[in-house]
């Protein structure tokens, strides 16, 4: 899953688990995280999870971070990404 406006800190794993327990309620045992900024801003955070069914709770819970700057996404490929905009 891709996160977007996230501003994380030095230790972004720690952020990223606080962020689904006190905004999402919910537990996550993450992968593998990959981060990617465009000089001083965060721009966005790739999130690999250990458990498909976490992912699913964690996207259906997204909806409590509307008022917020953070978005999150399914990670999708270029080809992918080109064709939602179709849509």
């Amino acid at each position: 899953m891709v996160i977007k406006g996230l501003n994380y800190t030095h230790n972004v794993e720690e952020d990223i688990k606080k962020l689904f327990k006190e905004k999402l309620q919910t537990d996550a045992r993450i992968n593998k995280i990959y981060t990617r900024s465009k000089g001083t801003k965060n721009e966005l955070v790739v999130v690999e999870m250990t458990d498909w069914e976490q992912k699913q709770n964690i996207m259906t819970a997204k909806y409590k971070l509307k008022d917020t700057e953070v978005y999150i996404d399914n990670d999708l490929t270029w080809e992918e990404r080109k064709i939602q905009r179709e849509i």
